[in-house]
């Protein structure tokens, strides 16, 4: 289409005998531009799976929007779905399952979705798919950058014992 229309605006210069060649290189930046589709940025994202007891209910979990195209979750829980792992995905549509799966960001390709515990903390490629991340069962703080089309994750670290300090018995 660009070679058409650069075709056409090659012919009318010489039809017209404009010779300028600043005017030629306006009006080529001109229809370069006006082809060029801009991508439209959800202003909100979901997360599926096996995460926070949702287990792939049709209300996801809402991400938190950093900025335009970039949302957040902090504390996310992966369940265990009973091999080790939880699966993931993203959406930017909630409540209907045709709209959610024709909004839906994954892995690249399937030998991409695995996460492993050694891979952290990972970025991985995200395209508009229905390929699901498998990730250890464990909490993890994520980010989905729809700018650049990755998904940053990283596990959070929990202590084995937890201790308190203190008298307990005093309420004051």
């Amino acid at each position: 289409m660009k070679r058409f229309l650069l075709f056409l605006l090659s012919l009318f210069t010489v039809i017209t005998g404009v010779a300028a060649t600043e005017t030629w290189v306006e009006a080529m930046t001109f229809v370069a531009t006006a082809i060029t589709p801009t991508a439209v940025l959800p202003e909100q994202m979901y997360i599926y799976g096996n995460v926070n007891d949702n287990n792939w209910t049709e209300n996801g979990v809402q991400m938190t929007k950093v900025s335009d195209g970039i949302f957040r979750i902090d504390h996310a829980t992966i369940q265990d779905n009973g091999h080790g792992v939880g699966f993931v995905t993203f959406s930017s549509a909630t409540k209907n399952w045709d709209e959610i799966n024709n909004n839906r960001y994954g892995a690249e390709n399937p030998n991409s979705a695995a996460i492993t515990a050694a891979d952290l903390p990972a970025t991985k490629v995200l395209i508009k798919s229905y390929t699901d991340f498998s990730i250890p069962a464990g909490r993890y703080n994520i980010v989905v950058n729809l700018i650049d089309n990755t998904m940053y994750i990283e596990q959070m670290e929990t202590p084995e014992n937890v201790y308190v300090l203190g008298d307990i018995s005093r309420h004051n």
